[in-house]
């Protein structure tokens, strides 16, 4: 039977499984008589026994070695971070200065009202489209890369190789 392995080793010919009596001397990804969960069997058919379940699998060794990574953010991300602690302290700023703009001469002394001016000066900094421009962007990116003959397959690995110089 023939496997297509891609999701696993990024080989993009299918690979060509059949039994062997006696195991295979290669390792697993490489084995001709192992077939992996999240691949798929492009032609043929066979009967196989299941040899690991759960985190003991090819697939959920990957797993854990990923979820182990924290805090390791992508430079857009701290980017955006950084833009979004920014617009966030100019806007609690104005909020204050219209609050007391606004409870010392339009409303005097009237609260309620200068607190919901404030808040509405707070909503209206908050940029609402950024996540729309941010993923248009880096389609555009993506597509460029298309181009070149480089597939990407999530945006955030086109924001990653945006930022190679050598590769």
């Amino acid at each position: 039977l023939k496997v297509d392995n891609s999701s696993l080793t990024g080989e993009s010919e299918p690979q060509e499984r059949f039994p062997v009596p006696n195991g295979s001397s290669r390792r697993p990804p490489e084995a001709e008589n192992l077939v992996f969960n999240s691949t798929l069997v492009v032609n043929g058919e066979g009967w196989g026994i299941v040899v690991r379940t759960g985190d003991h699998t090819f697939i959920g060794q990957i797993a854990s070695l990923t979820g182990g990574e924290t805090g390791n953010e992508s430079p857009l991300a701290r980017e955006i971070g950084r833009f979004v602690i920014i617009v966030s302290c100019i806007a609690l700023l104005f909020a204050i200065i219209f609050f007391a703009v606004g409870i010392t001469t339009v409303y005097k002394g009237q609260a309620a009202h200068t607190v919901t001016f404030a808040v509405s000066v707070l909503v209206a900094f908050v940029p609402e489209g950024l996540p729309s421009v941010v993923t248009l962007l880096l389609s555009i990116a993506a597509k460029r890369m298309a181009k070149q003959n480089v597939l990407v397959k999530d945006l955030q690995g086109v924001e990653t190789l945006g930022k190679l110089s050598f590769l």
